[in-house]
């Protein structure tokens, strides 16, 4: 069987063992993988996080309740930087000659830096053959890819070369994994070449785009210190909505025993991004699922450099990761979402027939303290209350998220202010509650006499998401 590694990640490693000079502590020696070994690991590097903004995201989002897999070849996994966060891990149970030294602890390292409270299944491509030597062949990988569709996770790492030649096994493995729920990160690869512009990108590309895979695999790209896409990252040929880049020069992580080291590759630049997709998530105390954070983080994705001096081409596919934009973004998407599903548990609760004399109070209410140019607003909750969301169900959408938008940006300042007493923490009952169901039950209760105080009550909350 064909070994699913291209001849160019075998080329390019033989050809950096070459040419590599021991005498100069900043030589890069290229491995098997396409990661490039940094060989100064004092390097002064620019933090991936300030490059992502990560920073500006709460302390609280450190990866709580986010599982990743990583697939890859050997973790160091006394490393004091995994202390009880690795789980379920079928790892090796010694490096090896063969395997490129401390790539899979140094990926593993970049996810736990950016998400320290993620959950990592590390999964090796190696298998004891019987000899007790650890071998890796095209079997080896799909098992492992196979066993991270089984296992529970969000997002799967894949820092490694696919080969020229794709195995229909292998697409199948990655089909499970999708189907499983999973995003899969993969590392875009190392063999660009700056003066023909060749490298195995379309063959990532074609991969991406596969419709089985339904839009869940994202390609990474390296960019450096400037922003600038890295010399040897291959990159979008063509504009493309499965490509994305974050820092992979001179990233600093965990390295075996108990060290750190700066390291260089689209091997590093997916853990950044898988890190900074754990990161959000956490952020959001599970308001939004995994693809929805993919979809953030693609639509805010700067298109400029950190400096503003250049415009990205469109060979950065996305953009560079900015989790600032995408949190802020996904703030307002969940109050947003939060007002709505607020009124309508408010209006479909109050359409049943022996609450009609509710949904009419209400109505007043409303009437008596919107200005003229809202009622419609008013009316379009009562056709649904009494409808239940027919035909009409999307103008009073649309009406209400345009008269959200103040509370939205309310919400919003809570949560970036304090995170743990913001509304966002709250239920959806508990705003209901307070805001409409306690102020209809007093005007059932007290009759038309109350009307006048308790629209006042409804008036000042409408107001402030008008």
């Amino acid at each position: 069987m064909m070994n699913i590694f291209s001849k160019n990640f075998l080329t390019f490693s033989a050809i950096g063992a070459l040419t590599a000079f021991s005498a100069n502590a900043n030589s890069l020696e290229m491995d098997l993988f396409g990661s490039l070994h940094g060989g100064n690991t004092s390097v002064q590097v620019k933090s991936h996080h300030e490059a992502m903004r990560a920073n500006f995201l709460p302390k609280t989002a450190r990866g709580r309740n986010v599982k990743v897999i990583v697939v890859d070849n050997y973790i160091d996994s006394t490393h004091k930087d995994f202390t009880d966060v690795l789980t379920n891990s079928t790892i090796p149970g010694a490096y090896e000659n063969g395997m490129a030294e401390g790539h899979g602890t140094h990926v593993a390292g970049i996810i736990h830096g950016l998400a320290p409270e993620a959950m990592i299944k590390f999964i090796s491509r190696y298998e004891l053959d019987s000899n007790g030597k650890h071998i890796r062949t095209d079997a080896t990988v799909v098992r492992a890819l196979q066993e991270a569709a089984r296992s529970e996770g969000d997002i799967v790492n894949l820092s490694f070369g696919l080969g020229q030649h794709i195995t229909p096994q292998f697409k199948q493995a990655l089909q499970d994994i999708v189907d499983s729920g999973k995003v899969i990160s993969l590392a875009y690869g190392n063999d660009f070449d700056k003066f023909t512009g060749k490298s195995t990108s379309l063959q990532f590309l074609k991969l991406a785009e596969d419709p089985r895979f339904k839009g869940m695999i994202r390609l990474v790209s390296a960019v450096d210190a400037k922003d600038r896409l890295a010399h040897f990252s291959n990159r979008a040929i063509a504009p493309s909505k499965y490509s994305i880049a974050t820092p992979g020069v001179d990233i600093l992580a965990a390295f075996p025993g108990q060290t750190y080291k700066a390291m260089s590759g689209t091997s590093m630049a997916s853990p950044a991004y898988v890190g900074a997709l754990a990161k959000l998530k956490s952020a959001f105390n599970g308001k939004l699922n995994i693809q929805e954070c993919i979809e953030l983080v693609d639509a805010t994705s700067r298109k400029t450099s950190m400096s503003g001096s250049y415009i990205f081409n469109s060979e950065y596919g996305h953009g560079v990761v900015d989790l600032k934009a995408a949190y802020e973004a996904g703030l307002q998407k969940i109050a947003e979402r939060q007002v709505i599903e607020d009124l309508t548990k408010a209006v479909i609760l109050s359409s049943s027939k022996d609450q009609n004399n509710e949904v009419e109070d209400l109505t007043k209410a409303g009437i008596w303290s919107f200005p003229e140019d809202k009622a419609e607003v008013v009316d379009d909750l009562n056709r649904a209350g009494i409808w239940s969301f027919p035909e009409d169900k999307g103008e009073v959408v649309d009406n209400l998220k345009q008269a959200g938008v103040e509370f939205v940006q309310e919400i919003k300042d809570e949560q970036l202010k304090d995170p743990q007493t913001s509304r966002l923490n709250a239920t959806p009952y508990d705003v209901f509650n307070e805001w409409i169901a306690q102020p209809v039950k007093q005007i059932v209760n007290s009759g038309i006499s109350a009307v006048t105080s308790i629209a006042r009550s409804v008036g000042s909350w409408v107001s402030s998401w008008l």
